[in-house]
């Protein structure tokens, strides 16, 4: 038994014994670690874009500035990749549907169709 710790011991790094015995003997560091993390990951979800929420107007209409931009770009390239972009152009189609259904039309709205409309072109 004696043998194994021994060896534990000497797989981890000196650097890392240190913060281990530091979180393990520290329950209030730790506690305050998880806390910090909790915080930062609900702020991280309620702020980012990861959940893909349409809340608002205006976060919609980013997504469907940054999906046009990115069909924009794949058709700017010197030699596009056939199908390059069809997840992209098959969201963009629901999120312009939903933005028309919900705020009407606007100028991100026509540039978007534009630019699915020359997507269409050569992807057809």
């Amino acid at each position: 038994m004696n043998s194994s710790i021994q060896i534990v011991k000497a797989a981890i790094p000196a650097g890392w014994k240190r913060n281990l015995r530091a979180l393990f003997f520290s329950p209030m560091r730790t506690l305050d670690l998880v806390t910090n993390y909790l915080y930062d990951m609900k702020r991280y979800l309620k702020y980012s874009s990861t959940l893909q929420f349409f809340d608002s107007e205006t976060q919609l209409r980013s997504w469907i500035d940054a999906d046009a931009h990115k069909l924009e770009k794949g058709l700017a390239l010197a030699a596009p990749r056939p199908g390059f972009g069809k997840g992209v152009a098959e969201r963009l189609v629901r999120e312009i549907d939903l933005y028309r259904a919900n705020h009407g039309m606007s100028l991100s709205l026509e540039t978007a169709v534009s630019v699915l409309d020359s997507y269409m072109t050569f992807t057809c």
